[in-house]
């Protein structure tokens, strides 16, 4: 999956329109279930951060290294 779809993906997350404004908070928790189910990515106990998960260019960044290894 490339750059352009993981952002599609996590913009439906967020709620975020075409102004760029995000419709709602998402949990750190609803973000792991996510990333889980949409990019069939198994997380551990130490991925699930805000560190990893806390925004939409981290989470952009830990999907990719994810799918990586």
């Amino acid at each position: 999956m490339d750059v352009k779809k993981i952002k599609t993906c996590i913009k439906e997350l967020y709620g975020i329109n075409e102004t760029g404004e995000r419709e709602r908070e998402v949990s750190i928790l609803e973000t792991a279930l996510f990333v889980e189910d949409v990019f069939d990515i198994t997380l551990t106990d130490s991925d699930i951060s805000t560190e990893n998960l806390g925004g939409f260019n981290n989470l952009i960044s830990f999907i990719q290294k994810k799918r990586r290894d």
